[in-house]
């Protein structure tokens, strides 16, 4: 055998290799999406555990195969065709660990076109992870394998490529994305939950098989999530066997969830998971969505703080960056107390409040305007207090200052905290 191998023969093979693996991984791709959601008409589009699945099992198959064809055989699929061989330079076969580190490299020098200029312009048509593994690819002795190899090839493409077009011909179980809203028939939401409110979402599943009576058997189970992936509520499952408009099979089913955000939730990012399960058609999708809420972070420290302080609208309280109000409007701010201390599960905090001009002059001052010493949770770890201020319809145009004053009488701290505004 020589060094000196036909080009197009190199050229060919690796074409026939990387037919083969596309297929594996366009396959990998319809069956995952299948399972967590993300196949359409054209393929599939995978997020998440599933996209990290996908390219994982990818490459240790490619790695796999590819280094036990090579320590084995001394070919590949597609050079087992062409009647060629991948030898040391002594013309042994390889062994495992530098046929590994040869197949690592391939997939980045065929991406930069490195593999191909290589084997048309090099001495003797080596590519770079030849090079750099200090193998060769040459033609082999014995080409009876050839038959082998195509019939294998045809074999493993035919099915491979049957086996997507009949997963993607079946109809798609799938989903909308998720929609946190305002509300059960609210608009879609903006802005983060607040501790106490309601979170409502909403997504529709499709197409749903329908059985002999026109009812479908559809099990959709939810969690909530923190940042770091923990469960912070109780799985709710909710299934769905009734076809409310009796229409003809399949349908789209309307999935709703609400769940009351607790007085005592820390603030952050969390994430809403389902598992949708269509148990006539037998095919389960996953998804999520994030969602945030505005409340203090959980940090164990000791020292008073008033935290969050902003202005408040509507019947919600909302936050708002809203500081510009007009003569005989309501002025209303929230923030929360963190860093009491407690005393038979109960703190014993006092508020008071003051209205300054711009120079800082008292012009209204109200003290204990809050006393809070309620009996708290085990889980609380702040209190929500808002003031509300309600400037007279003669007051003067200008800049003033809302100004706190919070005691924890227990702790002996005192916390000052001031949120300037306008009035027009």
């Amino acid at each position: 055998m020589t060094p000196e191998t036909p080009i197009f023969s190199r050229l060919l093979a690796g074409l026939i290799d990387f037919i083969i693996y596309f297929l594996f991984f366009f396959l990998l791709g319809v069956i995952l999406g299948r399972i967590f959601g993300g196949v359409n008409e054209k393929g599939f589009m995978l997020t998440g555990i599933a996209a990290f699945l996908l390219m994982s099992l990818s490459l240790i198959t490619y790695l796999g195969t590819a280094t036990w064809l090579e320590t084995k055989w001394g070919t590949s699929l597609g050079k087992m065709i062409f009647g060629l061989k991948i030898t040391q330079a002594d013309g042994t076969l390889l062994d495992p660990k530098k046929s590994m580190a040869r197949n690592f490299i391939k997939p980045f020098e065929a991406l930069c076109l490195i593999s191909p200029a290589m084997i048309l312009f090099s001495k003797n048509h080596q590519n770079l992870s030849n090079v750099l593994t200090n193998s060769q690819v040459v033609e082999a002795s014995n080409k009876n394998r050839t038959f082998l190899g195509l019939t294998l090839f045809l074999i493993l493409s035919t099915a491979m490529a049957a086996g997507s077009l009949i997963l993607l011909s079946k109809p798609i179980f799938t989903a909308t994305p998720i929609i946190f809203s305002d509300g059960p028939d609210g608009p879609e939401l903006a802005r983060a939950y607040l501790p106490g409110e309601e979170l409502n979402a909403h997504f529709v599943l499709m197409p749903i098989q329908l059985n002999s009576n026109g009812k479908p058997d559809v099990t959709v189970t939810f969690s909530v999530k923190d940042s770091q992936g923990i469960n912070i509520t109780t799985p709710y499952v909710y299934n769905h066997q009734t076809n409310e408009e009796n229409s003809a099979g399949p349908i789209s089913l309307p999935v709703r969830f609400y769940i009351s955000i607790p007085l005592s939730v820390a603030g952050g990012t969390y994430s809403l998971h389902y598992e949708a399960t269509d148990k006539l058609a037998g095919a389960t999708i996953y998804g999520q969505a994030p969602f945030s809420i505005r409340a203090p972070i959980k940090n164990n420290s000791d020292r008073l703080m008033i935290e969050l302080l902003s202005f408040v609208s509507g019947e919600k309280d909302i936050p708002t960056d809203q500081s510009i109000f007009v003569a005989g409007q309501e002025v209303k701010a929230e923030f929360y107390a963190t860093g009491f201390k407690l005393e038979n599960e109960k703190p014993d905090l006092t508020l008071d409040l003051a209205v300054l001009d711009n120079n800082h002059q008292i012009l209204l001052s109200k003290d204990a305007i809050v006393l809070f010493s309620e009996k708290m949770s085990p889980e609380d770890f702040y209190v929500p207090m808002n003031v509300t201020v309600s400037p007279p319809p003669e007051v003067e145009p200008g800049h003033y200052i809302i100004g706190l004053t919070l005691k924890d009488n227990l702790g002996q701290q005192t916390v000052k905290a001031e949120l300037p505004f306008e009035i027009k």
